[in-house]
């Protein structure tokens, strides 16, 4: 039995041989319609789908196509106008956003650059920050090691030739009594006088020791009676009958410091201002004690009228043992006793100028209000300083 074979139908497919301006345009179309163009297009489309269906009709496939063909060229126009510009616009969006991130990028990476280098920089500097503090921490140490075992020195040596120069003094004293020789009599009181030097040196020598061990207790008092009181203990040295002392210094003003520091300070100042007053011209030697009250800290000047101090040895009269003149009969310690006193209650003492006729140094304490309470519960003070003090009051 012979089964049939349906018929083909040919309705659907494209001629055999279609024209090149023809394929083209299908070809443009189908690509059109792919990208999803608007409905004009694709009505064209079918057009020419239909123009296939229909070769037997030449004349409708030819109005098709015409349709196809305008509604191609609408198109082309429309898209030449408005989906450029917008593709354009897109493009250059999208260049843009590109450069931006580019940009960040690029800052991203310098910033990440210059951080890291910054953070080796550091690195490097607080390594070197840290050795140069451990080697400092070491020299302070050292340095504090040195000050403990020089006023160590310098406590245990006053202490150990004191004994001796007393035992001394007293077998002059026994001389003195016992002979009768004149020339040996004088020996023994040249002799004693040369010990009693020694002896108030290694006073002032231990009295350093005390100032560097000393512990600042502050306290309230009376300067203006405190300065007269200082005054009057000075009647026994050299020249003091013949000083004119002026004090301007306020009634009832009040210091809050460290009594036995300020005393020491004051004391020294006073002195050598005393002992190189003006004694050789007819004009009366003169010391002035002023004082001014600032918000922040006290001013003391001590002036004299004195011959006044060379300038190239005007930096060195804070030093120790460093006499100025070659007729100063002291131990030159009084201006350093006072500057290491001062710096022991935040204060400090130094030349304001200097010239004949002036000599002017400025004591300065800082200023701060200490409760009277506070100086029920003051430490006993310094038998040195206590001595000291007592001394010149009995003088």
């Amino acid at each position: 039995m012979q089964v049939p074979v349906p018929a083909q139908d040919t309705s659907l497919q494209p001629p055999q041989a279609p024209s090149p301006a023809l394929s083209g345009l299908h070809k443009r179309l189908i690509q059109a319609q792919k990208k999803g163009l608007p409905l004009p297009i694709v009505q064209a489309h079918q057009a020419l789908a239909q123009h296939y269906l229909r070769q037997q009709k030449p004349q409708l496939s030819l109005q098709h196509l015409e349709l196809a063909q305008q509604h191609w060229q609408q198109y082309q126009a429309s898209f030449s106008g408005k989906l450029p510009q917008k593709i354009y616009r897109l493009r250059n969006l999208a260049l843009l956003l590109g450069f931006f991130v580019l940009l960040a990028a690029v800052l991203a990476l310098l910033f990440w650059r210059i951080s890291f280098r910054r953070q080796q920089h550091n690195q490097i500097l607080e390594a070197a920050v840290a050795d140069k503090t451990q080697a400092l921490n070491q020299v302070i140490t050292a340095l504090e090691r040195s000050n403990q075992e020089l006023d160590t020195f310098l406590y245990k040596s006053s202490h150990d030739l004191k004994g001796p120069l007393t035992t001394l003094d007293g077998l002059c004293n026994v001389g003195l009594m016992e002979l009768e020789n004149e020339p040996a009599r004088e020996y023994l009181t040249m002799q004693k006088k040369v010990i009693h030097n020694m002896q108030l040196l290694l006073f002032r020598i231990m009295e350093i020791g005390d100032i560097r061990n000393h512990e600042p207790q502050w306290q309230s008092f009376d300067f203006y009676r405190f300065c007269r009181r200082m005054v009057r203990s000075m009647n026994r040295i050299e020249g003091f009958q013949k000083v004119n002392f002026m004090l301007e210094v306020p009634e009832k003003t009040r210091l809050s410091t460290d009594i036995d520091m300020l005393d020491i300070a004051l004391d020294n100042v006073i002195r050598n201002a005393i002992q190189h007053a003006n004694y050789k011209n007819t004009q009366t030697p003169t010391v002035r004690i002023s004082f001014v009250a600032h918000a922040q800290e006290w001013l003391t000047d001590v002036c004299d009228n004195g011959q006044g101090i060379l300038p190239e040895i005007q930096d060195r009269i804070f030093d120790m043992f460093f006499r100025g003149t070659d007729y100063f009969k002291g131990f030159g310690l009084g201006l350093y006793k006072a500057k290491i006193a001062l710096e022991k209650v935040g204060g400090k003492v130094f030349l304001v100028h200097s010239r004949a006729g002036e000599t002017r140094l400025r004591i300065t304490l800082p200023r701060q209000e200490v409760p009277l309470r506070h100086n029920q519960n003051r430490k006993t003070q310094s038998p040195t300083f206590a001595v000291e003090r007592l001394s010149r009051e009995l003088n």
